[in-house]
């Protein structure tokens, strides 16, 4: 059994198979569904669907939330927004606790980026490896005074 929890508004979906294709949400239209394929004890199966006007406004204040704990620009919830709906919000809510499922969905991004940027450092640390010091010349020839 695969559990599917959209971010946004916590449906949750119980499937048996799934394909290859990102999920979209189907009450609040978000893109970017957190996929369990081992289901949890915490992960209560009932749903508690909200209005998708509901979902969105709260999943802005989530994202708003989460920006303020971390010190983060408001911008970088707006981005994720956009991340998650694909356009821009036009809404303007007060900051409030964001759910569990957004929360995951947090998570999974920042282990995303932060995986990304060692492999970036990585490759920075292979290009910019000091070269060995030739074997024609030694300390006293760079030591020469012109």
């Amino acid at each position: 059994m695969i559990l599917i929890i959209c971010p946004g508004c916590n449906h949750k979906v119980v499937a048996v198979k799934f394909g290859r294709k990102k999920p979209r949400c189907t009450l609040c239209g978000c893109g970017d569904a957190v996929i369990y394929r081992r289901m949890k004890v915490w992960q209560d199966t009932s749903d508690n669907p909200r209005s998708p006007e509901e979902a969105r406004i709260a999943t802005l204040a989530g994202l708003l939330w989460d920006a303020a704990e971390r010190g983060y620009k408001l911008a970088s919830a707006r981005w994720k927004w956009k991340e998650l709906y694909g356009a821009w919000p036009q809404i303007d809510p007060p900051p409030e606790v964001p759910s569990i499922a957004l929360v995951v969905w947090l998570q999974r991004g920042r282990a995303r980026h932060a995986a990304r940027m060692r492999k970036l450092d990585g490759r920075v640390r292979q290009v910019l490896k000091p070269e060995p010091p030739s074997a024609l010349m030694n300390r006293q020839d760079l030591e020469v005074d012109l």
